[in-house]
This record gives C-alpha cells, structure tokens and sequence, in this order.
C-alpha cells in the first residue's frame, strides 16, 4: 500500500528539519516544494539543480535522536510533477524497512531533552516551570523539539543549566544557535555556485 503524502509549508519544514541542512546546498539548488507522510515520520523536498534545470526528491526520517536526516533520493526527473509522481516508490522502500533504514550508524547517547526535569522541582526556575506547564506555550515547545535534538553540550551541564539558574543566558544561547544555523544557509545561498552537486549533503 502506497504511503500518503502531503504538501507542507516551507515555515513547517523548516521548524523541522532546517537544522540538518548543509548550508552549501544552497549554493546549487534550489526548494521547490515540501512534503511529509501522515504523523511527519518521512519528509520530502523537491529541489531543482540551478545548471541542469532539472528536479529530485531527498527523503528525510528521525534517526535514533531524533534529528531528521537523509536516508533516500530519487532519481533525476523533467519537472517537480515527474519528481512527485516518482517518489511514492522510494517511500514504499523506507516503510517497508523503517526502523532500520532510521540507522544512521553514528547515534550515540539518548537524545537530547532540554524539558524532562532532571533536578528536583523546588530547583526548577519559574520560568522553565511555566513554559512547560501551560498550555499557552505548547507551540513553542514543538517548535523547540526538532531543533534542541541538533544541540551539543560538550560542558555536559546546558540541560541543568537551563532548568535553573541560568535559564536566560541558556535560552538566549538556543536562540543564537537557530539564528546562525539559518543564518548560515541564506548567506550561502547568496553565493555564487559553480558545477552542480551530486549528492545532497545533509548531516
């Protein structure tokens, strides 16, 4: 049974997966549009090469943090229609072999949860406290999952951190980090390219 998809917009997409992008890629090719399967467990972007003029499909999946990543690609195709019209197989392919095509090989540790308290609640900050328990910031959080999966701590204390005492210097700091992730790819995308790329080089 052939997988569904649908289109998604550029803004979810990027809540989602922005931070996986190499910011190269922008250098050669072009988004044209943006799909996902039901409950967002596959990604699908449409590029289209800036020197060829023609169009692919990259595939994405959370690997074993939770990160979206490249696991498959379509051949090249005339037009973004063909690209679509095409992918549904690819699709088919990684469902059929989800858990293990999500490997990918160099997971290590569980993944990164800036919000399971890992101090005891009087230590909490109220801050931290009402982000988490309101409903009213439900969407922010969402919107912080995917990107705190990408966060590195080499301190090994951010998480503590950002729970207690420092939670705005912490939250500023998560702040910067998105900003210069997406700030990087629109500066490579002003950049003049040269000869057309032959994989797309996601993290």
């Amino acid at each position: 049974m052939t997988a569904e998809i649908k289109p998604i917009g550029k803004l979810r997409f990027d809540a989602l997966a922005s931070y996986c992008r190499s910011p190269e890629t922008a250098l050669f090719s072009d988004e044209i549009e943006w799909h996902q399967t039901l409950e967002e467990n596959i990604l699908i972007v449409v590029i289209k090469d800036r020197t060829d003029s023609d169009f692919l499909a990259i595939l994405l999946c959370r690997d074993l943090k939770e990160r979206y990543r490249f696991i498959h690609m379509t051949a090249f195709y005339e037009s973004a229609a063909e690209t679509l019209e095409n992918v549904s197989k690819k699709i088919d392919q990684v469902l059929a072999d989800f858990e293990n095509v999500r490997h990918q090989g160099d997971e290590k540790g569980a993944p990164v949860d800036f919000f399971s308290p890992v101090v005891s609640d009087a230590r909490l900050n109220s801050d931290f406290k009402t982000m988490t328990t309101l409903a009213g910031f439900s969407p922010a959080l969402e919107i912080m999952k995917p990107m705190m999966r990408w966060y590195e701590d080499p301190d090994g204390n951010f998480i503590q951190q950002f729970q207690t005492d420092d939670f705005n210097t912490r939250f500023w700091e998560i702040y910067l980090f998105c900003n210069v992730v997406r700030g990087s790819v629109r500066s490579a995308a002003t950049t003049s390219s040269s000869r057309l790329f032959r994989k797309w080089p996601i993290r």
